[in-house]
């Protein structure tokens, strides 16, 4: 496939356009907030009145502040356990196994564990297709999310290095604790056990102030360049006249995929039959900022999911066709994209982001801004994903 550089090139400045207008004329995109919804919306008009595609909305209940619930009570059970230990010497390993409990459930898991206690407001999905010019005999998904994250305080205020120190005290904390209890528990309560217990206060707090709910970061980066990618591959297959017979080509802009992957859950279970009725592949475009870090993410949700042989074959294929080699295979070490979810319901799905894992310093922080794009990785993701669609249009 031969990309039309004056095309391609119109659809990066397009992009680059959309989201600083998205960031700064638009309000916040927290989960399910009307700044989410109005990022779509705009999202939808140009694709409606160009003529990319056909749009629909689905709109999904969420609780946006639960996903990340955990951060604020845990710390608190755990110091419950602590105050009470003089008297009760199994309350801090009863609050700590009830703390593992929470976050195995609803970060480990991405299950719905805190969401009852949360209030629910109204997310929704944007699905924007291009038909097959016949009968759709397959189906290509690219994918980004319109909602942004809440800050991450430490991470924001002071760095890696006490960011990740903090979380590091904390989980020791925990199992210090546990340890703390159970030899409390057989040769009774000393001083010395409290006082170790104590140490690890300050991880607790990092804990506790990891999300600032009252400050939504721009998100930029994550992840509105997914989402101008996905809607961009229609864009430049209308303005380039490029059809495929048999393929329907799709873009979903998801909602809430900061607060557990619940657009893409959603799409997922509603679509499940009309997924598996032709062959369907999803492609989750997550951030496209760092250059030298445009990688395949071959798991996913903190490593326990593995995508689909033939989609990170597919994503391989086309790298090689653009840049003579693979992506590095890489996994979401802390965390998950919304491929994540296509996957666990049983479609083929893959990722690819652009991103320094360590974490890059703009992740979840107000430097994630459209002051702080990369035109050039931007371009670069663009060009895989057409390439995808072409190979995957052509060879499967």
């Amino acid at each position: 496939m031969k990309i039309d550089e004056k095309i391609h090139q119109d659809a990066v400045e397009y992009s680059m356009s959309a989201i600083k207008h998205i960031c700064k004329n638009l309000p916040p995109r927290e989960s399910g907030s009307c700044g989410e919804r109005m990022a779509q919306e705009y999202l939808a008009s140009d694709i409606t009145n160009n003529k990319w595609g056909k749009v629909t909305f689905e709109e999904f209940p969420v609780q946006p502040k639960a996903f990340m619930g955990f951060s604020k009570i845990i710390p608190v059970l755990l110091v419950i356990g602590i105050v009470f230990y003089y008297w009760l010497q199994w309350a801090p390993l009863v609050m700590s196994i009830i703390s593992l409990i929470i976050f195995v459930a609803q970060f480990g898991l991405y299950k719905k564990f805190l969401d009852p206690f949360y209030k629910t407001q109204t997310s929704s999905n944007l699905i924007a297709v291009k038909e097959a010019e016949k009968e759709p005999k397959k189906r290509i998904i690219f994918s980004g999310h319109a909602d942004a994250a809440y800050e991450w305080t430490i991470f924001n205020k002071f760095g890696k290095v006490p960011f990740i120190g903090g979380l590091a005290l904390a989980i020791l904390g925990v199992l210090s604790t546990i340890a703390i209890s159970i030899v409390g528990l057989v040769v009774g309560f000393a001083w010395w056990q409290l006082i170790v217990m104590l140490v690890f206060l300050p991880g607790y707090l990092a804990l506790f102030l990891f999300s600032n709910y009252k400050k939504v970061v721009q998100g930029a980066n994550d992840n509105l360049t997914g989402c101008l990618a996905s809607v961009s591959v229609l864009k430049y297959m209308k303005e380039a006249g490029l059809s495929f017979e048999n393929t329907e080509v799709i873009a979903l802009v998801t909602g809430s995929e900061e607060a557990g992957l619940r657009g893409a859950k959603y799409f997922a279970k509603k679509h499940l039959e009309e997924l598996t009725k032709i062959p369907t592949v999803f492609i989750s475009l997550e951030t496209f900022r760092d250059i030298d870090y445009l990688e395949n993410y071959t798991r996913d949700l903190s490593g326990t999911v593995k995508h689909h042989p033939k989609v990170i074959e597919l994503i391989d294929k086309a790298a090689v066709k653009l840049f003579g080699k693979p992506l590095k295979h890489s996994s979401v070490f802390l965390g998950a994209s919304d491929a994540a979810a296509i996957t666990q319901a049983g479609i083929p799905a893959g990722a690819i982001a652009a991103m320094d894992p360590s974490p890059a310093s703009y992740y979840h922080t107000r430097k994630d801004s459209c002051e702080n794009l990369s035109p050039e990785c931007f371009s670069k993701g663009l060009r895989l994903a057409l390439t995808i669609a072409y190979i995957y249009d052509k060879e499967y």
